[in-house]
């Protein structure tokens, strides 16, 4: 019977894990759910010109 117990428990745990990890989903931004976007914005801002003078000119 407590083999039993903790097996529910634990399914239910599980459940709760599950849920709460779809419901944090929806809460996120289109760049965020896309990897690849993501990746793109950062390369973009990194290579992106300067915004200081070059003084070594």
């Amino acid at each position: 019977m407590k083999v039993i117990v903790r097996l529910l428990f634990a399914a239910v745990a599980l459940g709760v894990v599950l849920t709460l990890g779809l419901t944090s989903q929806d809460n996120q931004t289109v760049a965020g759910t896309n990897p690849m976007k993501v990746n793109q914005q950062q390369y973009d801002r990194i290579h992106e010109p300067a915004m200081f003078a070059n003084v070594n000119k």
